[in-house]
């Protein structure tokens, strides 16, 4: 087996690392600068506590509690994308049951209900239902779930008030922590 010569190699990583230390001159650039439509994303968690039966988040809802936890006045300045959720549930001290956690997660993409053709009712379909039970002795109930990658590029419209994300506690003095992972941008003018 003839021995490999690492010679070029060692000699173009060199120039590379020389070329990015001392930096370079573009030479071949288009005629046109290049058009920014890309606005930049932020990732935020949002935290909702403490709920005991059944809570349903819509965009409304996720909206509203981003532009507070933000000290925005105005949520129809965002643009918002959901990107997945964890919920945690835990007995009340005064609870003699285990903390049990259902949670229905709804796609954000639009689909149309087949089953009544004579109107036409926009449809927003279940992705997935997780469950789980705790224990007595002070194990919580954990559940989440992340929207595939077709759901996550959606923005969230500020007009549709469908369920994204069900969760059910059915356990008495049961206390739930909801964190749900989004993106958002800005959308609004910006005063100095």
């Amino acid at each position: 087996m003839p021995k490999k010569n690492n010679t070029k190699t060692i000699v173009q990583t060199g120039v590379s690392l020389r070329r990015e230390m001392l930096g370079f001159s573009h030479k071949r650039l288009p005629v046109d600068p290049p058009v920014r439509s890309v606005q930049p994303r932020y990732d935020y968690v949002i935290k909702l506590l403490s709920f005991n039966g059944k809570f349903e988040i819509t965009g409304t809802v996720i909206r509203g509690a981003l532009s507070s936890q933000l000290g925005l006045t105005n949520n129809n300045t965002l643009n918002v994308w959901i990107k997945s959720v964890r919920c945690w549930g835990v007995r009340d001290v005064t609870g003699t049951s285990a903390p049990t956690l259902k949670l229905t997660a709804y796609s954000v993409i639009p689909g149309v209900d087949e089953s009544n053709l004579t109107t036409t009712l926009v449809y927003y379909s279940p992705l997935a239902v997780v469950e789980d039970t705790g224990s007595i002795a002070g194990g919580g109930a954990k559940v989440g779930y992340t929207w595939p990658l077709s759901n996550q590029v959606m923005p969230l419209s500020p007009s549709v008030k469908s369920k994204i994300v069900d969760i059910e506690a059915p356990s008495a003095m049961q206390h739930a922590t909801l964190y749900i992972n989004v993106q958002w941008a800005y959308t609004g003018s910006v005063s100095v």
